[in-house]
């Protein structure tokens, strides 16, 4: 194993066996194996990849692909079926909810008890425990038995005891996505403090904005096959492009013609990329395109840079009378809440009744204020005549995704990075003023 590198994982795989019934489980081990029943489920296919020291590698897949098997092998607590996986230096795993602690030790024993698993010399564990308290904030509930406990404080326990001894390899499996915001916050800090510190990060999460945010690399796991390694960008794209075509597999769904969108990566040309969405609507107006281009400019889509302005057009095409059309679009978080939209009404454009054929082309210059990260972009078409309300006629919650780069200047904490003007001044310290009154 090179010294430069945490990890090295050498076409591991990994196999459960699988019985029909009891029974099946009980001739196989009555016959000491002779009379085989077991059917194998293979979790891990020859899957390879190496992490660099101080790297935060992240690991992306749909629930089942195999990502928390994985980490079990290298956190140590499972034996791969064939390969290696060898890891340098003090491992620090948070896996399933609750491992590694007991039910009926307090909080506070728990918490030395796993420092010291984590190679902690009793009076280094000691020392840690107020580091731990502080972090956690779970108040006097440090001396009552873990059982007693919320999932939420679970993780916020498991979290500051695993991140307190800084470990040289850090291993997260989505432990994250049950804390509240204000917590999760403060673990992503605590993350990025052991990143610059050298600590080898393995990060697993179905927040892509955060994995996007954190990560210099990633692994995408499929079906129990790295189907990708390398830059984070890269992977997150031919991973959501995998997730879209799946989920729309089994509902309804209509081709783009020629929807276009590119996403950054550094100075990287990348491929435009074909879309195609899932509709809802009674389809009198079809969206048929949709590209992103550079402001004030014609041709080819360029590549979405945070910070600088650029064009949404969408065109659609009426297949019937279509009293008053609207074409609007949303940007939303991950997550899926709202962050900005708009549409042509509500912005004072209206071109009238339009005709089956007839094609409306609507464009919305967008100088976002977000920070670097993805953001889905919802389609839609309606009529603005219908019963006082707007009628969908065709609608996509999520047509494509936007991946903004790096926005100039100095980073902010905040997702929208508005403008604000700040003044001040300084002011000399007041001079106390005391009353003498005379004694009578």
């Amino acid at each position: 194993m090179s010294p430069d590198l945490a990890i090295d994982v050498r076409s591991i795989s990994k196999r459960f066996p699988v019985f029909g019934s009891s029974t099946d489980k009980m001739v196989e081990y009555l016959s000491y194996g002779l009379l085989r029943r077991r059917q194998e489920f293979q979790a891990l296919r020859d899957v390879s990849f190496q992490i660099r020291r101080g790297e935060c590698m992240g690991v992306l897949g749909t629930n089942g692909s195999g990502k928390s098997t994985l980490l079990q092998i290298l956190a140590g607590t499972m034996r791969p079926s064939g390969g290696e996986a060898s890891v340098r230096g003090r491992v620090a795993a948070l896996l399933e909810l609750g491992a590694g602690f007991s039910p009926d030790f307090t909080g506070r024993e728990n918490a030395l008890l796993n420092a010291r698993l984590l190679g902690c010399s009793q009076e280094e564990a000691v020392a840690a425990l107020p580091r731990i308290e502080a972090f956690a904030e779970i108040g006097d509930y440090i001396d009552q038995p873990v059982r007693t406990y919320s999932s939420g404080m679970y993780v916020r326990l498991a979290f500051a005891v695993a991140s307190s001894v800084t470990p040289d390899v850090f291993i997260v499996d989505e432990a994250l996505a049950v804390g509240d915001h204000v917590f999760q916050s403060r673990c992503y800090g605590r993350l990025r403090e052991l990143r610059e510190a050298g600590t080898t990060i393995l990060f697993v999460s179905h927040d892509l904005t955060s994995v996007a945010d954190l990560c210099d690399r990633a692994v995408w796991i499929d079906r129990g096959e790295a189907r990708m390694v390398g830059d984070t960008k890269l992977v997150l794209d031919a991973y959501l492009s995998s997730l879209r075509a799946r989920s729309f597999v089994t509902g309804e769904t209509v081709p783009l013609e020629g929807v276009r969108a590119q996403v950054l990566d550094q100075d990287r040309p990348v491929a435009d990329l074909a879309l195609v969405g899932p509709r809802t609507g009674s389809a009198e107006l079809h969206i048929v395109e949709a590209e992103l281009r550079q402001a004030g400019t014609s041709g080819a889509p360029l590549t979405v840079a945070a910070g600088h302005p650029f064009e949404l057009a969408v065109t659609v095409v009426a297949t019937g009378r279509v009293r008053e059309p609207n074409i609007w679009f949303r940007i939303c978080t991950m997550r899926g809440s709202p962050l900005v939209g708009a549409g042509t009404l509500e912005r004072g454009f209206r071109p009238g009744p339009l005709e089956a054929g007839q094609r409306l082309r609507a464009t919305f210059v967008l100088d976002l204020p977000l920070q670097q990260g993805i953001y889905p972009v919802g389609l839609f078409a309606t009529d603005g005549c219908h019963r006082g309300q707007h009628a969908m006629l065709d609608g996509m919650e999520t047509a494509f995704f936007i991946d903004l780069g790096p926005r100039s200047g100095e980073p902010s904490m905040y997702l929208v990075d508005v403008s604000i003007p700040a003044a001040g001044s300084v002011e000399a310290p007041k001079t106390e003023i005391r009353r003498v009154t005379d004694a009578c």
